[in-house]
């Protein structure tokens, strides 16, 4: 089909991303044919860009990355914090480009805004190898569907009570782990 021929010309990809975002949301991802054409690009701008935090291997050890408490996402492991998939699948093409779009607050992955989306398509194709986890069908999965907001979401007095329980039931059960900030301490 046209969406397929598409995605398989590196040139085309960002006409594809731009043109069909509910195609390609609603189509489950897999592993990407090898387009060295994208690597080397993404090569270029991953060592002008990434290598000071992530390290030259992608393993999170690159020379800014020795005195921060939040240390740099290892590449290699092929796991990701930020991802509309069920936990142990590998994150969506979007997930990793809103990831290089805006950034992760609170820690030194900053926004990539003046990059093209060709450019950030390139350095995903870079990062996808440094793990073979991306060479594995079973690693994708679907996003997960998001529910509708509730109706008591636009009441801020209602809003207050439901945080109010979610933070009895956080100190119950989540805090052992997580701390009682939610802060991982």
């Amino acid at each position: 089909n046209v969406l397929s021929q598409l995605m398989r010309n590196a040139r085309c990809r960002w006409l594809a991303f731009a043109l069909l975002p509910t195609a390609l949301a609603s189509a489950k991802e897999g592993p990407e044919p090898f387009d060295v054409t994208l690597y080397m690009l993404g090569k270029r701008i991953f060592e002008s860009q990434c290598i000071p935090c992530h390290g030259r291997n992608g393993r999170g050890d690159g020379e800014w990355s020795g005195d921060v408490k939040d240390k740099p996402r290892n590449l290699t492991l092929g796991i990701f914090k930020f991802r509309t998939t069920p936990m142990g699948f590998l994150p969506t093409q979007a997930d990793l480009l809103r990831t290089l779009r805006t950034g992760i607050s609170g820690t030194m992955m900053p926004t990539f805004a003046k990059l093209t989306d060709p450019e950030l398509e390139a350095v995903i194709a870079y990062v996808r190898s440094f793990s073979p986890r991306w060479e594995d069908p079973k690693n994708y999965a679907d996003p997960v569907p998001l529910p509708p907001t509730p109706a008591w979401f636009a009441s801020s007095p209602e809003r207050a009570q439901h945080a109010a329980e979610g933070a009895k039931t956080f100190q119950q059960i989540c805090a052992t782990c997580h701390g009682m900030s939610g802060k991982g301490d």
